[in-house]
């Protein structure tokens, strides 16, 4: 998927203009790692006027999908795929 990934729909893009991709190395993941860095990057986005967040996440990737939605994403229903959608508004 980092390779090839999905385009986000053409309606996501519009309404959630800000694109998050974010990767940790497993040594680095389940220590607020990731958290940590997704708070200052959404505070930054936030202090530069962003009004939406997207980002793809892997179907399969179920640790991944906990920790978006966690975290104040929202998965978007759209058609099933190898990518889910979660948005945010900062």
């Amino acid at each position: 998927m980092i390779r090839h990934p999905a385009r986000a729909p053409q309606a996501i893009v519009a309404a959630y203009p800000s694109h998050i991709h974010r990767n940790l190395l497993p040594r680095l993941q389940g220590r607020g790692v990731g958290t940590g860095l997704l708070a200052m990057w959404i505070g930054s986005a936030h202090e530069h006027g962003v009004n939406g967040i997207r980002l793809g996440a892997n179907a399969g990737n179920h640790t991944a999908l906990r920790f978006w939605a966690g975290r104040g994403f929202c998965r978007l229903p759209v058609p099933a795929s190898r990518t889910l959608w979660f948005v945010r508004s900062p």
